[in-house]
């Protein structure tokens, strides 16, 4: 098995974006966590390249499962990265606002842009990435309404939009990032915008599943990855987290560990060493099937990717 691949992803949290954070007030880190729950705590983690790019090398594309071992199969679930991920504030959320829908964000025109993140013009928002800097400058700081009023329609408006810019951001750097430029994808505002507020159409407004979203993305990355692709274009904080997580029987000394002993971790496997449920795990039902097929799929920005959920239920008959 080669282990010379080598890729880029997240490491850590852009030093702009933890000082924005730092600069939210308490009521709108709440407004945050109603809609992305306990995922900024991930701003906290620090990524490790050599775990990261060894599990890919025992990944299967086709169906979206590592083998680990001798004959160990487990993939990341929804319900796992769902708990996780929830906050009281998210599952109070949920309560009144189903977010059972299946997301597909469409590129957003200019003017969309503008509407979304409450600018009357501007001279950046074009194409299909915008720079992180340019809502840094005019979201992350209190007095920035001040520095730039003429960009914005009302004080009021820029000051709802806050949490929704930092959400923006961070979504499109730490969890969909697009390449380690400090460029988020176009898409992302309009996807964000869509879990904040839902989709209103003739039926009513659809609010929509976060977790669905992220592991689409993760999904396709691995399989990318597996090609040789040069950038993880998924969380791989969220995926070290829950590896980790399912070897804790093992406690691998983490600063200690290289590529080939990684490899060699992984490749040695045996079912003792796996923690097949968390223990911690909360959910009281999972999903085992789609309503007419043995997959589900799974969308967001960049494609379709099918979830087989039948193929890891081992995880819920172990120990």
């Amino acid at each position: 098995m080669s282990i010379n691949s080598q890729f880029d992803m997240v490491i850590d949290t852009p030093d702009l974006l933890y000082i924005w954070w730092g600069r939210m007030c308490q009521e709108e880190r709440k407004k945050i966590s109603c809609h992305l729950g306990n995922l900024t705590s991930i701003m906290t983690m620090k990524g490790c390249r050599e775990l990261i790019e060894v599990i890919i090398r025992f990944w299967d594309r086709d169906w979206m499962v590592f083998h680990f071992g001798n004959n160990i199969e487990i993939a990341s679930i929804l319900e796992e990265l769902k708990d996780v991920i929830t906050s009281v504030g998210l599952g109070l959320k949920r309560r009144k606002k189903h977010d059972d829908h299946v997301l597909i964000p469409e590129k957003p025109t200019y003017h969309q842009i503008l509407k979304i993140i409450s600018l009357s013009h501007d001279n950046w928002a074009h194409g299909q990435t915008i720079p992180f800097r340019e809502l840094y400058k005019r979201f992350s700081n209190p007095s920035a309404f001040v520095e730039h009023p003429a960009e914005f329609e009302t004080y009021a408006m820029w000051e709802v939009t806050r949490p929704l810019a930092f959400s923006i951001c961070f979504l499109g750097l730490m969890v969909f990032p697009k390449d380690g430029t400090l460029a988020i994808d176009t898409r992302v505002i309009s996807g964000t915008h869509a879990i904040f507020y839902g989709i209103t159409r003739h039926e009513g407004t659809k609010y929509f599943y976060l977790t669905l979203i992220i592991l689409a993305d993760m999904y396709r990355a691995l399989s990318l990855c597996t090609n040789q692709y040069k950038y993880f274009h998924g969380c791989n904080l969220l995926l070290q987290w829950w590896i980790l997580k399912h070897m804790i029987k093992f406690r691998p000394n983490f600063g200690d560990q290289t590529k080939q002993s990684w490899t060699l971790t992984f490749s040695r496997l045996m079912e003792d060493g796996v923690q097949w449920m968390f223990d911690d795990f909360v959910s009281d039902t999972v999903v085992v099937k789609g309503r007419k097929c043995l997959f589900l799929p799974l969308m967001w920005i960049r494609g379709i990717h099918l979830y087989v959920p039948s193929s890891v239920s081992r995880q819920f008959g172990s120990t």
